[in-house]
This record gives C-alpha cells, structure tokens and sequence, in this order.
C-alpha cells in the first residue's frame, strides 16, 4: 500500500474526476499522479509520493454546462481565496485546476474560461504538450473499499517531462522540498522511460505548432539543469532521494540519462 498521504490524494483526486465528469473531454491528468501511472513503483528506494492532484484542461473542450465552480463546490471542494485554480477537498488535499498558457487567455495568473468564470483554474506554461501528447488510461482509488475506476486521458511522459522542466526552471530560485520532489520526478521519467521513445516524442511535440516552442524551451532547461552531476536538478534529485539513496550516484545518473536524452535529440 502506498504512503497514506499518497491514498488520500488518490482518493480526493478521484473525487475531482467524479464532479468533473460531465467535461471529460476537456480533461488530462498531469502532474506527480500522472507521472507515477506511467513509472510505477520503479527501482529507486524512494517509493512515489505525492499530497495534491493536478488536472489541465483544454478550454476548447469545455462545455458551457455544468459550470466548473458549480461542479466543483458541490462536491465540497472549496476554492482558494487567493489563489485562482486551487481547490482544497476533504482534509485541505490540493486539487490544482491548471491551463496551458497559450490557451488561458489575457491576463498573467487567472485562466480566461468564459462562461466558467476567471478563478476557477490557472495559467501554466509547459502544460501545452499535454493536449498534444495524452492517451486514455484508468485511474482507481489505491483502497480495497474504494472500486471507483476512472478512465480519463493523462498526458504521456514526454508531455509530463516538458511540463515539469518548466515548473522547475520557474521556481528554481526559491526552490525547496517541493521542488526537489519534482526534481526527483523528472530523474522518475529519464529513468523508466527508454531514451528512444522520450526523445521520439519530444521530436514529435517539437514539431507541432501547439507545443513546439514549450518544448524547445524545456529541453534547453534540462540541458541547464539536468545534463551535469554539479546542475541545479541534478542536485535538487539527489537531495531529494536522500538518505534512501546514494546522493552521488542520483546526481550522476540524473546527468547521464539527461545527456543520453539530449544527444539523441541532437542526432535525429
């Protein structure tokens, strides 16, 4: 059985799906619970563990009915006063309603959804591979007593990938334990993913308009912070794996895989 924070934020994510239902369509999972339906368990001593859920939406796919805050509030989630598309659900788990930027609308932090509103979800950039490069899988509770199963499209690891860089290079100079979770996500997805489909799939959202310019961007970032033991992510992985694992040996294969990412880039 996972950690029990990670069960509750499974089952509050569940909780989101089930409101949301009715805009399925518009719906992909991204993010750390994402991330862990395409790694597993892995073979790293840090097992997956997250405490929020994350959900983008394409609002080219939003139905004007039902409307997301209506949707959401009746399900007991309650919106951040603060922040636009953070909804606290059943003991104050995160769920994150995001939207890449180039489909947000004006404005810097609130995402633009008509009929739904300007609070209901918020801008993120990275996010825009998501909408290219997702697939149908099912997501169920982790607890035996819990037998709702969801299918919904969760974006692919190399959509997961570009989006996390993005995430990470935003925050990393205030970076901390969080961050350093993603870091250690990001080194998840060298490692379980093959080189040869992550860099077939980049070369794919590369070439769509909707996501060639996020993706550009993200592989400069991993080159920045991924492609040295010594690099900002590399380090921020390792912190994160500590003490479970060799701190020095996360660096360096961190480094490793982020280079044998980029030179097979560079060769197609």
């Amino acid at each position: 059985m996972p950690d029990p924070i990670y069960v509750q934020a499974r089952r509050v994510l569940l909780d989101a799906l089930e409101a949301l239902g009715e805009q399925h369509d518009a719906l992909v999972l991204v993010g750390a619970q994402a991330i862990y339906l395409h790694t597993g368990e892995g073979d790293l001593a840090v097992a997956p563990y997250t405490t929020d859920g994350d959900i983008a939406l394409d609002p080219a796919e939003l139905s004007p009915e039902p409307r997301l805050e209506e949707a959401m509030r009746s399900a007991g989630f309650v919106l951040d006063v603060q922040q636009p598309g953070i909804w606290l659900g059943p003991d104050d788990v995160m769920i994150d309603l995001l939207v890449p930027e180039a489909v947000g609308g004006a404005g810097r932090r609130e995402a633009r959804l008509g009929e739904h509103g300007n609070r209901v979800a918020r801008k993120a950039r990275g996010l825009e591979a998501a909408l290219v490069d997702n697939a149908p899988m099912e997501i169920a509770a982790f607890e035996p007593d819990d037998d709702r199963r969801f299918e919904i499209p969760v974006a692919g690891p190399a959509a997961l990938l570009v989006a996390k860089l993005h995430k990470l290079a935003e925050r990393q100079e205030a970076a901390g334990r969080s961050e350093d979770k993603d870091a250690l996500d990001v080194h998840r997805l060298l490692r379980a993913i093959q080189t040869k489909s992550l860099a077939a799939d980049l070369r794919t959202l590369g070439n769509d308009p909707r996501s060639a310019e996020v993706t550009s961007e993200a592989i400069d970032h991993l080159r920045t912070l991924f492609a040295e033991a010594a690099a900002q992510g590399s380090q921020m992985a390792a912190r994160a794996a500590t003490p479970l694992e060799d701190p020095e040996v996360v660096a360096a294969s961190s480094a490793a895989l982020a280079s044998d990412l980029l030179s097979a880039l560079e060769a197609s």
